[in-house]
């Protein structure tokens, strides 16, 4: 396949039913387990602090948060800072499809996650 004969919409919007349905899936299977078994960890909270959000993830499923745990979480984001190898930038022009459109096709995952899309 040569990049040129893809049909970039196409590919964007078969993608898009392939993550969505599987988020669908995911949140369905969710509802079939308790609700200990699962940590909800949004992007934004996780760059905010990612060593505090790491610790909350091991006390949440009762693994110990030791002194060896907090010292190579914290040098592996103090090696890795953000942006180590250049800043990423979505190119919005490149979706064919707006930004509530795409938040409509992943209500269900949004819903049940309490994802914020603001």
């Amino acid at each position: 396949v040569r990049p040129e004969t893809i049909d970039r919409d196409d590919l964007f919007h078969e993608q898009l039913d392939v993550w969505a349905a599987g988020t669908e899936r995911a949140v369905g299977v969710r509802a079939t387990h308790p609700e200990s078994q699962f940590y909800d960890l949004h992007f934004q909270d996780f760059v905010a602090d990612p060593v505090a959000r790491i610790e909350e993830i091991y006390r949440h499923f009762a693994i110990d948060w030791t002194p060896a745990c907090q010292a190579a979480v914290g040098a592996g984001n103090d090696d890795n800072p953000q942006n180590k190898h250049g800043k990423h930038a979505h190119a919005a022009q490149a979706v064919p499809l707006s930004r509530e459109q795409i938040h409509e096709r992943f209500a269900t995952y949004i819903n049940a996650c309490g994802v914020s899309v603001s």
